[in-house]
C-alpha cells in the first residue's frame, strides 16, 4: 500500500472512530468492535477490520450504528479493491459513501491514489 493510501486509511479510520463513539456510549459491544475495527485499519490489517466490523455490525442496535458500520465497510472494501491493484474497483466502491469526510479526504486525495470518484448525487 502506498504511503499517501496509509495516511489517508489511518486519518478516515480515526474520523470514523470520532463518529462512532458520539452517542453510542450505552452500547459497548458496539464501541469496542468499532475501537477493534479502527485499530486494525490503522495498523493496515484490512482482514482484521473486516472481522471486528462484522461484531461490530452484529452490535448495532440502532439505524445510526448501522450506517457507521456500511460506511466503514466501504472505506474497507475500497481498500481492499485498491491494495489488489483494482483502482478502477476502489474508485466506485468509495464513490458509494454519503459520509461527509470520508467523501471530502477521498475526494481530496483521488489523484494522489489513481482513483476516479464518482459524484455523490448518482442514482
Amino acid at each position: 500500500m502506498s504511503n499517501i493510501a496509509q495516511k489517508l486509511f489511518r486519518s478516515l479510520a480515526l474520523a470514523s472512530l470520532m463518529g462512532s463513539l458520539v452517542g453510542c456510549a450505552t452500547n459497548d459491544d458496539f464501541n469496542m468492535a468499532m475501537l477493534a475495527t479502527v485499530s486494525d485499519l490503522r495498523g493496515g490489517d484490512l482482514s482484521g477490520a473486516s472481522s471486528s466490523l462484522q461484531e461490530a455490525q452484529s452490535a448495532a442496535t440502532s439505524d445510526d450504528q448501522r450506517i457507521k458500520v456500511k460506511e466503514l465497510g466501504l472505506l474497507i472494501a475500497g481498500a481492499e479493491s485498491y491494495c489488489r491493484g483494482d483502482r478502477d474497483q476502489a474508485g466506485s466502491t468509495w464513490s458509494d459513501t454519503k459520509s461527509p469526510e470520508f467523501r471530502r479526504a477521498l475526494s481530496t486525495n483521488q489523484h494522489a491514489l489513481g482513483v476516479v470518484l464518482t459524484s455523490a448525487n448518482k442514482n
